[in-house]
């Protein structure tokens, strides 16, 4: 009797003792990854380990479009994405990239069938930015991109070109291309509105369909015509095998579609969204909210809202009711470059800053106090 009861006694002991551990170690369905603006969709979810988010390295390498490879004889995953070359074997501390031993703080882990790697990892030696975001346990593994045509879209997107054929659309909104090199020009659709954007085979625009302008997609070969929105648009960026665009109806959401119109989902809220008054780039939306009427960058996905700069003004989104307070300053978002999103002021006083010189200011895309480049208000930018 005294030594069952002392059995029981010890293994309820081990048990406290053992178990926390184990569930620290537990699959969190919790944690989410986003790869080039994307969710990933894992079958062994992520994983805390000593304080470190480990991630399934296929899943992960696969949405980057690297070619991963396993080799059962070693217990090593082989992954290739273009002349990178990395090795990652199972319970070992060292990987090896291009033949260099490098160290993980966490050994790579087996769980079900697949590795797991810290996050960090990806990051330090693949040459991709990663941020975690604590307050939603969500990691976003990026590779730098830039808005398609950033520039033309600021002139309504009349013009694009893929470096063998120019593409016009003319007044009457026939779109048209014009080849390089021969001159030769061929039509390609009616009814095309703005927004000219090309993705290997397809141009993407904004065209009248039924009445109503939509996002649309005409193949560059056949010209075969894909209608992408199901309601009304005024305009839309594309980003990372993603539509960003906002309601005619209603310009204060914005929302995102993939290229083939699938999986659309509302991400933002009382923004000033309306043609030419915000950017995606990097994994971030910039936009003007309409509630402090300050500009601000949020996450592709619509969290991590933040503020960056102290310049308060009237937006250009007529329509909305929450502009009813003047405060006297009116601003535009205008361009984005890598370090920089510039914006014209048109008019004075800034209340928390003084008076402030109508002009042409940049402001870090992180944030921070913007500069005035130009103090003059260009016609267009």
């Amino acid at each position: 009797m005294r030594k069952t009861l002392l059995f029981i006694v010890t293994y309820l002991m081990l048990s406290i003792i053992v178990l926390p551990s184990l569930a620290a170690n537990e699959p969190d369905q919790d944690i989410k990854v986003y790869v080039n603006d994307t969710l990933v969709q894992f079958d062994v979810a992520p994983i805390f380990i000593n304080n470190r988010t480990m991630v399934p390295i296929r899943a992960v390498f696969e949405a980057m479009g690297a070619d991963v490879q396993w080799n059962d004889s070693i217990k090593t995953a082989i992954i290739i994405k273009g002349e990178k070359r990395v090795q990652i074997q199972l319970n070992n501390h060292s990987a090896l990239v291009d033949g260099v031993s490098v160290q993980m703080d966490v050994p790579a882990t087996g769980i079900n069938g697949r590795i797991l790697v810290p996050v960090r990892f990806i990051s330090e030696n693949l040459g991709l930015k990663v941020d975690w975001v604590n307050s939603t346990k969500t990691a976003f593994i990026s590779e730098p991109s830039t808005p398609v045509n950033s520039g033309n879209l600021q002139n309504w997107g009349k013009f694009t070109s893929d470096g063998v054929w120019n593409y016009h659309i003319l007044q009457n909104n026939i779109l048209v291309r014009e080849h390089g090199g021969t001159k030769k020009q061929e039509k390609i659709a009616d009814h095309i509105i703005c927004d000219l954007q090309l993705d290997q085979e397809w141009i993407y625009c904004i065209g009248t369909d039924k009445g109503i302008n939509k996002i649309i997609r005409l193949n560059k070969e056949n010209g075969v015509k894909e209608v992408l929105s199901d309601t009304a648009v005024n305009s839309f960026q594309l980003v990372n095998g993603w539509l960003y665009y906002s309601n005619a109806e209603n310009s204060n959401l914005l929302y995102r579609t993939k290229y083939n119109g699938t999986e659309t989902m509302k991400i933002l809220r009382d923004g000033n969204f309306t043609p030419k008054s915000w950017f995606v780039q990097n994994g971030f939306i910039y936009y003007q909210d309409l509630r402090s009427r300050l500009i601000c960058r949020a996450r592709i996905d619509g969290s991590e809202a933040t503020v960056l700069t102290n310049v308060y003004g009237v937006s250009n989104a007529s329509n909305n009711s929450l502009l009813a307070q003047n405060t006297g300053v009116s601003y535009h978002l205008k361009l984005i470059d890598n370090d920089f999103l510039y914006f014209v002021l048109e008019t004075g006083p800034v209340q928390d800053t003084g008076y402030r010189v109508p002009g042409v200011y940049r402001l870090p895309i992180a944030g921070g106090r913007s500069e005035l480049i130009n103090d003059k208000i260009p016609l267009s930018m």
